[in-house]
């Protein structure tokens, strides 16, 4: 079996490479002395994301455990979708999710609680952050010049991203230091 590293001294996985090309390297995100998961996982927003709504409800030692399990076996939205929903030849349940696909992520997401609800969100916000990604991507031009068509009005809109998230996501990955965060954990 290959490494899923494409580039063994980095760490970077095959699907990351997009996400490393978009960094701007002249941005660095504020440091905590607590060495927050956004500090370590801003340069992909979808996987800050990811870790925010994994905190919901739980402590950070037990998000530990299980994340980096989880973005190894779904290292970006593509695969989450693609594991959570299945092929054509998948079994699926009554909200159209792959069984086998949805029993793997349940069995990583089991030690933080509610584990099917968490599997679901974790497929769900993987497809609205696709579907906004596309979204973003055409362009259309209007009379005022090139506009974004269905640009979310926030990351706020996108399935399972509550206010820890789009504080965290407006601080480490838009470099909005204006913030005030609505959580303790972000407010150092």
């Amino acid at each position: 079996m290959a490494p899923p590293y494409d580039d063994m001294e980095h760490g970077l996985f095959k699907e990351d490479e997009q996400a490393a090309a978009r960094i701007d390297r002249r941005w660095s995100p504020p440091r905590s002395p607590f060495g927050l998961l956004e500090e370590i996982l801003w340069a992909d927003e979808w996987k800050m994301l990811v870790a925010c709504m994994m905190l919901n409800c739980t402590t950070r030692v037990q998000v530990d455990r299980v994340l980096w399990r989880l973005f190894s076996t779904a290292p970006s939205a593509t695969a989450a979708v693609a594991l959570g929903r299945g092929d054509a030849d998948d079994r699926r349940d009554a909200d159209g999710f792959s069984v086998a696909g949805a029993a793997v992520l349940e069995t990583i997401l089991a030690p933080l609680g509610l584990h099917r609800k968490r599997a679901r969100a974790f497929v769900r916000l993987s497809e609205d952050y696709l579907n906004a990604a596309n979204l973003k991507a055409s362009e259309e031009t209007d009379k005022d010049g090139p506009r974004r068509v269905g640009e979310p009005a926030s990351v706020a809109s996108l399935h399972g991203v509550g206010a820890y998230a789009a504080d965290a996501h407006a601080l480490f990955c838009e470099g909005t230091l204006g913030v005030a965060p609505r959580d303790h954990a972000l407010r150092w």
